[in-house]
């Protein structure tokens, strides 16, 4: 019988520690722990990509928004420093006002 509540008892805690998860999951990340968040590599090469087009093309493009919503807060700063220092046989480099623009996009993206 002692075993028996003991199983229960380890049952029950499993199940309560799977519903506290379920709910972070469910729930919105705070500013620190989207900053925890990175995205992956391969995606801030396919934001870097899109953005030689420069940031007038991109509104038309969701992919391209949708990459930068996925930023941390040191892959941005990362990305920003790329777009400041483009050569010129890859993309005109970007101007401060474009990248503080991107900046603000970024910011209104993560809510």
């Amino acid at each position: 019988m002692k075993t028996k509540n003991a199983l229960l008892s380890v049952s029950e805690q499993q199940q309560g520690e799977q519903k506290k998860q379920a709910l972070r999951r469910n729930s919105i990340p705070s500013p620190e722990e989207q900053n925890l968040r990175r995205a992956p590599a391969l995606t801030v090469e396919a934001l870097v990509f899109g953005l030689r087009d420069g940031i007038e093309a991109l509104p038309a493009n969701p992919d391209t928004l949708r990459r930068l919503s996925e930023l941390s807060e040191e892959q941005l700063r990362a990305v920003c420093e790329r777009l400041l220092n483009f050569k010129s046989h890859i993309a005109p480099a970007w101007s401060a006002e474009e990248v503080r623009a991107l900046v603000d996009i970024w910011s209104a993206s993560r809510g």
